[in-house]
């Protein structure tokens, strides 16, 4: 049995992809009799140890992170706890969660030298071609290929693959290939019941017809275009129901701009459209009363929301772009619209509302990629996992 070392920014009960991801893996690692520690941020400033059997976490105050790059990295106070604290756990790899946690790993091998891999949750967007280099973000990625620090890398799709591939980035030799392990999902999420306050914070009411976008405020998830085809379907439907929920974690300049957008298209926050944030569990009663989910981001490394929207057999609607279109076929088990093209997003949630035979066919595709298959199941993704680590181990 092998002992894991972890390190990211995000954790449960954090909402979010990497999150989910590394929740259902440390959980499933030590399901399978790993020992499995994982640093992390904590929501405050305050440090704090949780955890159970063989799973410890560390969380460290909020101030020890800082903003850099659009990315929350660590500073020198966590690898300092780091340090002090390697021989209560002495793990046989390092594993550490998109960049940033990068350089925090880097420096622990530099001291104990175990092998250190990386999951790469956000590869480096399509229209970014010609700025790999200038990015500080992507640099880290060259630096750590050029100086041979990784031993492996992971993505979750085959699409985020293509993309490091054409911008430059290869292990050339110096360890195992990059290596393509679909995210899985637990079933944990269905299990969770509904949560009075949610409802009533959201305002959810008998016969309202909830389309959630729980994907969070950037630019790169193309929010605006959810947006712009809400409004669309506002205008055409004055009758119906409609609550157009975005899920959001805290509010910046783009928020801002969101925001303002909304209200120039005549939609009413609060009414017609809420922007509201929610832990991972919280997102279980928003999924049980919503109409559709909606993934409307230009590129997606593979897309969580996905699968939690089979999950509780919501009909999803995402754009065509990039991983996305690894995980759904078009009129299976989910709907593709024309990236960036609110008429055409707009037309396809309508279609989803009149046309009942339609949304059942999307509920039982979906149904079927989740229990038949075991393609997405966490206990896949595990094992795969568990399989690279021993390949790793073995170099």
């Amino acid at each position: 049995m092998r002992r894991i070392l972890h390190i990211s920014a995000v954790f449960a009960p954090d909402p979010g992809g990497v999150a989910t991801h590394l929740s259902d893996l440390a959980h499933g690692l030590v399901h399978l009799g790993h020992s499995v520690a994982v640093v992390t941020v904590n929501k405050d400033d305050t440090a704090r140890r949780d955890g159970h059997g063989r799973l410890i976490i560390w969380k460290r105050p909020r101030r020890q992170v800082q903003e850099f790059d659009g990315r929350r990295v660590f500073c020198e106070d966590v690898l300092g706890f780091l340090l002090s604290h390697w021989y209560e756990f002495k793990p046989d790899i390092v594993h550490v969660h998109d960049f940033d946690s990068f350089f925090l790993g880097c420096m622990v091998k530099i001291a104990f030298g175990k092998p250190l891999v990386m999951t790469v949750h956000r590869a480096p967007s399509p229209w970014r071609n010609g700025r790999f280099r200038e990015i500080p973000k992507d640099c880290f990625m060259e630096g750590g290929r050029l100086s041979r620090m990784l031993n492996g890398v992971v993505v979750p799709s085959q699409a985020s693959r293509t993309v490091l591939h054409e911008q430059g980035f290869e292990m050339d030799g110096s360890g195992p290939a990059i290596r393509v392990i679909p995210h899985g999902i637990s079933p944990f999420l269905r299990g969770v019941s509904d949560e009075a306050a949610v409802l009533e914070e959201l305002g959810i009411r008998d016969g309202c017809a909830v389309i959630v976008c729980p994907s969070r405020v950037d630019e790169h998830k193309d929010v605006e275009t959810f947006i712009e085809a809400a409004a669309r379907l506002r205008a055409v439907e004055p009758d119906l129901d409609l609550l157009f929920l975005v899920s959001s974690q805290g509010e910046d300049a783009h928020h801002r701009k969101l925001r303002s957008r909304a209200q120039d298209l005549g939609l009413s926050e609060g009414k017609d459209l809420l922007f509201s944030s929610f832990l991972y569990k919280e997102m279980a009663t928003v999924y049980r009363h919503a109409r559709m989910c909606i993934v409307p981001s230009r590129h997606e490394s593979f897309g969580l929301t996905v699968l939690e929207s089979f999950l509780f057999e919501v009909p999803v609607v995402a754009a065509n772009t990039s991983a996305l279109r690894e995980i759904i076929s078009n009129g299976e088990n989910g709907l593709l619209f024309t990236d960036g093209d609110p008429g055409d997003l707009a037309l396809q949630m309508r279609r989803i509302l009149y046309d009942h035979d339609l949304r059942k066919t999307l509920q039982e595709g979906g149904k079927r990629a989740m229990d038949d298959t075991g393609r997405y199941s966490s206990g896949t993704m595990v094992q795969a996992y568990e399989s690279f680590y021993e390949e790793v181990l073995s170099m």
